[in-house]
């Protein structure tokens, strides 16, 4: 990936934040790590953007016939996995294999790829005949499940228009994972299967499951804001400094006090093999 564009991928703080956003998919999806049925045959797994490397790690050990390789532009520091290989490599440009992986995953990349049709073109290009492409991110924009504040009344969403504009002008496009769809169907993939999940912001569902999401994910977007909020605001044709400032610190706020009387999500698009 060309750029990531929320803090330095490298640090401690974002380390932490993206290992936390890990335990939030386990969550979601009921404690496995994909979706996909693998067959028990898989011998060769690429996660594209692994990022931290915790689900490449997580993978390897559950598979240990398998190679898993994790690819990215900052590689994160592993030993002790005989079986994970990592590959500097920006998924953005050419991938250096070829039809080479039975599973390639992806997860939250939307703030990293700024080219999706050749992100796309190239998983398909390094898939085996028959192999599959899992993806998984959010897509904008932020909401609320009380029509009455779904709208920019809610400071938070009103940061995620702000953000979003910030991103496009960055070259990201946050709603890419809704064209994902038809881009693949381009491209020759088949049984194409996907939905949309809701990650409440804190404890309002009626759900416990949802409600541990909602509180983990709440921690998860303050963390995200308190430390790229105001720099992603600035990237806004705009907004200065100091209104980016202001924006964040409002819509921390709305989250602190209204997130449960609001009822505000993010939208997450996921495979849907129901």
């Amino acid at each position: 990936m060309t750029q990531y564009l929320m803090v330095q991928s490298e640090s401690q703080e974002e380390r932490e934040r993206l290992d936390l956003q890990h335990h939030i998919w386990l969550l979601t999806l009921k404690g496995h790590l994909h979706v996909t049925t693998l067959p028990p045959e898989v011998d060769s797994i690429l996660d594209a953007g692994c990022g931290t490397g915790v689900w490449a790690v997580a993978m390897a050990k559950n598979h240990p016939s398998a190679h898993v390789c994790g690819m990215d532009i900052t590689l994160p520091v592993i030993s002790g996995q005989p079986n994970l290989t990592l590959v500097d490599s920006d998924a953005d440009k050419a991938w250096p294999f070829k039809n080479q992986f039975m599973f390639i995953h992806g997860r939250m990349l939307t703030s990293g790829v700024h080219n999706w049709p050749g992100f796309l073109s190239e998983a398909w290009r390094c898939l085996r005949p028959g192999g599959q492409l899992e993806l998984l991110d959010v897509t904008h924009p932020y909401r609320a499940d009380d029509p009455s504040c779904d709208n920019e009344s809610s400071a938070f969403i009103r940061w995620g228009h702000a953000a979003e504009k910030s991103w496009i002008g960055n070259g990201l496009d946050y709603r890419s994972a809704a064209k994902h769809e038809h881009r693949l169907q381009q491209l020759g993939f088949r049984n194409i299967r996907q939905t949309t999940r809701k990650w409440p912001l804190g404890e309002w569902s009626d759900n416990v499951r949802d409600q541990q999401i909602g509180r983990l994910t709440l921690q998860n977007f303050e963390a995200f804001l308190k430390t790229a909020g105001n720099k992603i605001l600035t990237g806004h044709p705009d907004i200065n400094e100091e209104d980016a400032a202001k924006l964040s610190e409002q819509a921390l706020e709305d989250l602190g006090q209204n997130c449960a009387s609001k009822r505000l999500y993010l939208s997450m698009q996921v495979p849907d093999l129901s």
